[in-house]
């Protein structure tokens, strides 16, 4: 019975990936685009596993030291990254990760005595007990090791060896249970301070385990929505006030964004045109930066109206957002597809792109949200939160809405829809550049925009 999982999974993968055990890493969308991608696959055989990271991997996973502690609420943050390569292999990527001690040290804790007596021999009534649970344990710990020789080390993957560690920490909990109960074994003297550490141990790995998901979720990971950044970054500089703690040397401010950020950084364009986050990741052919969008104005690219659409004959196209030359256009359209369609594209640097049909309402107002930032590569367009469009933009800053002043071919003169500005307001970075006014005033006489 141990066999038909195995042999139901070979088939499985077998029928999709015409392999067994493994699948075409080089077949993936992003293998195909990133050169840093394809250079590993070429050095590893065309795989992403392999013995040789081990060493690499079991010390980040294992390391006792793989958090930070900032200035900045939550307070506790992933350490720097990458981490240390041994051996001087080529990883697919070493992203922001935490490890086990580290982020969960409470169930470390009592991983740690629960594995000593599953390999004691079985003396005693209590660790004869244990011979029933040795299987499942086992099983698990396989499962845990199987990350050890991907070449990519993340911190989700600290999940895999989450299955070991509460079925060990269960057992590591009985056994200290056993010592605490007076009816079974006599209490020893370290006994209640151990169950004190616990608590202190299970209160950090709250902690822990929720600063690091709230950074993530909210400020590290690809395509947080910018309204969600904005909110933590509030969210963050009103707790430090609060607290009293100042969190404004980490913004900086300028005409241009600087060309790489460390993470958790944060930097201001002009008076507030601009707010950007960097996640101090490293770029490759699909991130270009590691500079995200917090709040912007149409000054940095981001334009929103009040929009109700005309219907027009099928096949017909219409520029959204423009710019560029005659000679070297870029311009995002919209053609209308019949049956109350349309679909949104763009020609022109770095490439062209066309996306998905969508739904249209003609005659109803909708709120278009338009982007068209060459500072971090971005160019989205929205319908009343709905993504229709995105994609990577780097040419001239100068944007031009609904109007072909390019006289791009193919393309209409102008948009067929009723157009009403709306305000983008950059609230966040209003109060940010108010307070290190105040800083900067208090201290020298002087402000940011002076």
């Amino acid at each position: 019975m141990c066999i038909l999982p195995v042999v139901l999974y070979a088939a499985v993968n077998y029928i999709k990936f015409d392999s067994f055990f493994s699948v075409p890493f080089d077949g993936q969308n992003f293998s195909q685009v990133d050169r840093g991608r394809q250079a590993f696959l070429a050095e590893n055989n065309g795989t992403l596993f392999g013995l040789k990271f081990i060493p690499t991997t079991a010390f980040q996973y294992m390391r006792p030291d793989a958090l930070s502690f900032t200035s900045t609420f939550p307070f506790v943050d992933f350490p720097p990254f990458p981490g240390r390569v041994f051996g001087g292999y080529r990883l697919d990527l070493f992203d922001r990760t935490s490890s086990i001690p580290s982020s969960l040290p409470f169930w470390f804790a009592l991983t740690v005595p629960a594995v000593i007596a599953l390999v004691l021999p079985a003396r005693t009534r209590i660790l004869k007990a244990l011979a029933l649970v040795r299987v499942p344990v086992i099983g698990a710990a396989a499962g845990a090791l199987t990350l050890l020789p991907f070449g990519y080390i993340s911190n989700r993957y600290i999940a895999d060896a989450f299955p070991f560690l509460v079925i060990s920490g269960g057992i590591g909990m009985y056994l200290l249970w056993a010592r605490f109960d007076r009816r079974s074994v006599p209490v020893t003297w370290w006994v209640k301070p151990a169950v004190g550490g616990l608590v202190v141990l299970g209160v950090f790995t709250i902690w822990a385990n929720a600063s690091l998901a709230l950074l993530f979720q909210r400020a590290y990971s690809p395509n947080v929505p910018e309204h969600v950044i904005a909110d933590w970054i509030e969210t963050q500089h009103n707790v430090n006030s609060a607290l009293g703690i100042d969190d404004l040397d980490r913004v900086g401010f300028g005409d241009e964004l600087p060309v790489s950020g460390r993470s958790g950084d944060l930097f201001i364009i002009g008076a507030c045109d601009g707010l950007y986050l960097s996640d101090g990741q490293e770029t490759n052919d699909v991130k270009w930066t590691n500079w995200n969008a917090v709040e912007r104005t149409a000054a940095t690219g981001h334009f929103r109206y009040e929009a109700t659409f005309e219907e027009r004959p099928e096949g017909t196209r219409e520029p959204v957002m423009v710019s560029g030359t005659p000679e070297a256009p870029n311009v995002v359209w919209m053609e209308h597809l019949g049956d109350d369609q349309v679909v949104f594209g763009y020609d022109g640097e770095p490439a062209d792109w066309e996306f998905l049909p969508v739904d249209i309402e003609y005659g109803k107002t909708y709120t278009l949200d338009l982007v068209m930032d060459p500072r971090v590569a971005s160019l989205i367009v929205r319908l009343d939160d709905e993504l229709v469009f995105e994609t990577f933009y780097t040419g001239p800053r100068e944007i031009e809405v609904g109007e072909n002043t390019v006289e791009a071919p193919g393309v209409g003169p102008s948009l067929g829809a009723e157009l009403v500005p709306l305000p983008t307001d950059t609230p966040v970075c209003d109060e940010l550049l108010a307070d290190l006014e105040d800083q900067n005033s208090s201290a020298s006489g002087r402000t940011p925009s002076s």
